[in-house]
């Protein structure tokens, strides 16, 4: 079986546990992950005062995430008409002149709500009714494996600052729904599947890679700091794991392509 192979079967086998303890029990046997590493997540290893301080509420945190998806949607339309959205020149100036542009206002949103809603975000919830697993699919602009790391799994950098037409620009509060996350460990907790394909609209296919990219973060008690960290995992060559892109993956009645 090729590396390609042995990763879409360990994404596959991820995908089907709906719970923290399937999770924990699936880590804790597959051979892959003890050979891997874990890399702090936004690359420094006393992150929980900057992720756990953001929300007093789990409702919070998880209209950031969607936040964060509408923003990866109104990123992609911006770069699909060949427009960078830093060029503050030749960017919308703010989110009511992207959704006019890109939607054809809020009126036209309200019509087709719910076909847009097919087509661009998507949050489903299983699992145990006191803890579901909920799980956010978006449209939205997609990251390369490579790329993941500096975006998604990135804390306090200026990734969005010049994008006016945006709501997320301080690059954490995406985060902070990971210390809402409960897992089923004492020390080892794992919380976030992460699984993104870069747009192929936007793609730069002489240097973009085509792939899914994804990984599983965790938190873990670290004794020697005496508190918990955010982590997340890499293969034993310190990348972000990726399977080649043949066709869609079903996530939770969904195919998923990109995003």
């Amino acid at each position: 079986m090729s590396n390609n192979d042995i990763q879409k079967n360990l994404l596959l086998k991820l995908l089907r546990c709906d719970t923290a303890e399937k999770i924990r029990e699936f880590m804790d046997t597959e051979l892959y992950f003890a050979q891997g590493n874990w890399q702090p997540y936004g690359g420094f290893s006393n992150n929980t005062g900057v992720i756990n301080g953001q929300m007093k509420e789990a409702e919070n945190s998880l209209i950031e995430k969607i936040t964060n998806s509408i923003d990866a949607i109104l990123m992609r339309k911006c770069q699909e008409l060949g427009v960078d959205p830093k060029d503050q020149s030749k960017a919308p100036k703010d989110m009511e002149e992207a959704i006019d542009l890109y939607f054809g206002g809020r009126e036209e949103i309200r019509k087709k709500r719910s076909e847009f809603a097919k087509q661009m975000i998507r949050v489903t919830a299983e699992g145990k009714r006191d803890k579901p697993t909920i799980t956010i699919i978006d449209g939205g602009e997609g990251q390369t494996p490579d790329a993941i790391s500096k975006t998604i799994l990135s804390l306090q950098q200026e990734i969005k600052k010049k994008i006016r037409f945006v709501y997320g620009t301080y690059n954490q509060g995406g985060s902070s729904a990971l210390g809402f996350c409960h897992g089923s460990g004492n020390t080892v907790n794992y919380v976030q599947l992460v699984l993104c394909r870069r747009a192929q609209t936007i793609s730069d296919k002489k240097t973009d890679s085509a792939c899914f990219g994804f990984t599983i973060v965790r938190s873990r008690y670290d004794e020697e700091g005496g508190n918990f960290t955010y982590e997340y995992f890499v293969d034993k060559d310190n990348k972000i794991p990726r399977i080649s892109f043949n066709e869609p993956i079903r996530i939770s009645g969904y195919n998923f392509s990109e995003g």
